[in-house]
């Protein structure tokens, strides 16, 4: 990265003006040669926010470039930095710089439980403690759980569907207790409840510290920081047995030391010789008094804005990948296969993964590759094969590329002859004929999607369908002109039509008749409607699901009259 004296001045005053609104962290795109420019930049508030900015912009540019011909420009390499970092980089400082004693600054960290992060060397670090600039450092302390836990809650967490694939979590907080044994007591009953009603909900014991406000991530457990887990109930498939039952573990005890770690950022003052501490949006913070966890996995060691270090990117690179999995839909499975072949600096290399949905066999092939400059890896694209008992052996495959962001569980219903509704954005184009270039707008929107089996293109993949919101399918219209007992609630129809938009068979009771009856339900875009199954999976006709028109409109309203209530206790606009 390169700076011009010309353009010194713009760059100066918009990272000035950024720090008037309160924005302490800026981005922009590293490429090699390329010149700093100040509409390239982008200010945020919190390393966060930076930090997400950076790795979807980086993922996204090199998955474009691969995939759509004739997109303007090339693999980026966004990073952040702290925007007194930077503005230092482009100024310099003159003048004799202080003396630092490198073993006082490592005193100092000590006293305050600090450490440099894995990799950090203090001679490497002379110009950043004498200029007086910001680093990443950890804090830890050893703790005993009984001294600094003042609460014990038993949180239930469920898997939507089941499935590893789903990405969707909901968790909540079922008693809170101040004695321990209460709360292990509590949570036994709520798991030998859920194993006798055949409940698929996974059960933790967390205990929350002292003076510290208790968050948990999407599964139930206490963020770090804040609190630790005791032990876990987790409902898991014996294949001796071939039943569901509770395992427990235990994770923490109440006697035994742990360490408790949060990431921070340090400013050593050479001129009064203190060592100050600050959260994510660069506010003064102690460790000890304060959660304030960041994650600076994109932060880097600047004396030069040219400086790099390839070691830190192969670790940012590694780390978004095995986000890139999760949201994908494979959790932690393929974590360490990936991290082995990117070790082994292979250019290209797959991944691959079965899984049995009821019947059905789900294979995955996962490609990855590494970019131009051999510096970067990307996930391009995902093989998927289903097969069915009693039908083709091979299966049938479909090649499904990264940017039309397919997960795993949805490429298995689409795969089933489902449809899945998806949002994109789009792409300007820029152009005509061999010269044509394309650029991502704001604009998004939404279509379903539905693999046609009987047409492929010319890399023999099945062709998907399409159909827009101009199409005219509404799936909560065709949803509400059903007889179904799910309609009186409105979080629950709102559930249904997730699930719907996912590609999923989902299973409801109709309510038309004496007896409720369960029936199955999914999307059909094509022909603007909900096909609905009974129990067998046998099409259902229109006269088996007659509703009056009397029940139809007081059923259309219940649902309409509970929305607003709904999205108002939620804090939504309306």
């Amino acid at each position: 990265m390169n700076v011009e004296m010309e353009h010194t001045a713009q760059l100066l005053d918009f990272l000035d003006r950024a720090k008037e609104e309160g924005k302490n962290w800026v981005a922009f795109n590293d490429l090699h040669d390329a010149t700093l420019l100040p509409e390239q930049m982008h200010a945020f508030h919190s390393a966060a926010d930076a930090e997400y900015f950076c790795s979807g912009h980086n993922y996204e540019a090199a998955q474009l470039s691969e995939h759509l011909p004739g997109y303007i420009g090339q693999p980026a390499y966004y990073h952040y930095m702290a925007i007194d970092s930077l503005r230092y980089a482009i100024t310099g400082q003159s003048g004799k710089l202080p003396e630092v004693s490198m073993s006082e600054v490592s005193h100092l960290l000590q006293q305050q439980s600090l450490y440099l992060l894995p990799g950090g060397q203090y001679d490497r670090m002379e110009a950043v403690f004498q200029h007086g600039e910001l680093f990443p450092v950890t804090w830890k302390k050893a703790v005993i759980p009984a001294d600094e836990v003042v609460q014990y809650h038993v949180v239930q967490h469920e898997h939507t569907g089941g499935q590893v694939y789903e990405i969707g979590h909901r968790h909540r907080v079922l008693e809170s207790f101040t004695d321990f044994e209460q709360a292990r007591l509590y949570m036994e009953g709520g798991v030998n409840l859920s194993e006798s009603m055949r409940e698929k909900y996974d059960y933790l014991l967390v205990g929350q510290f002292r003076d510290k406000p208790l968050r948990l991530d999407v599964e139930g457990y206490p963020e770090p920081g804040c609190g630790l887990t005791f032990m876990t109930a987790i409902r898991q498939y014996n294949t001796e047995s071939r039943t569901s039952e509770y395992v427990w573990h235990p994770v923490h005890s109440l006697h035994d030391p742990v360490s408790i770690t949060q990431q921070l950022f340090a400013i050593y003052n050479p001129s009064d010789n203190r060592l100050k501490t600050y959260d994510g949006s660069l506010m003064e913070t102690r460790p000890e008094e304060n959660l304030a966890s960041v994650y600076p996995s994109y932060f880097m060691y600047y004396d030069s804005i040219t400086i790099k270090n390839s070691i830190k990117m192969n670790t940012e690179n590694l780390k978004y990948l095995q986000e890139n999995l999760k949201y994908t839909g494979f959790d932690t499975l393929l974590n360490a296969e990936l991290e082995k072949n990117i070790g082994e600096k292979k250019p290209e290399f797959q991944l691959t993964h079965s899984a049995k949905i009821g019947q059905d066999m789900m294979e995955y092939a996962l490609h990855f590759k590494q970019g131009d400059k051999n510096e970067m890896y990307f996930f391009n694209r995902m093989e998927a094969t289903l097969k069915k008992p009693g039908e083709n052996e091979q299966g049938v495959t479909q090649t499904f590329y990264q940017n039309q962001n397919i997960t795993a569980k949805e490429a298995y219903n689409l795969l089933d002859g489902r449809a899945v509704h998806k949002t994109y954005h789009v792409y300007e184009k820029i152009g005509e004929g061999e010269q044509a270039q394309y650029k991502r707008t704001d604009e998004t929107y939404n279509t379903w999607l539905q693999v046609n089996f009987d047409k492929k293109d010319k890399h023999n993949n099945f062709e998907l369908n399409k159909y827009p919101e101009r199409y005219g399918f509404d799936v909560e219209r065709s949803l509400k002109e059903m007889p179904l007992k799910e309609l009186d609630d409105y979080q629950t129809t709102e559930r249904i039509v997730k699930s719907l938009k996912k590609g999923n068979l989902v299973e409801v009771t109709l309510n038309n008749k004496d007896v409720a009856e369960k029936i199955f339900l999914k999307a059909n875009p094509q022909d603007r409607a909900i096909n609905a199954y009974d129990a067998n999976k046998n099409r259902l006709v229109k006269d088996d699901l007659k509703i009056d028109e009397t029940k139809k409109k007081q059923q259309l309203n219940n649902t309409e009259e509970q929305a607003p209530e709904q999205k108002k206790k939620r804090g939504q606009k309306i």
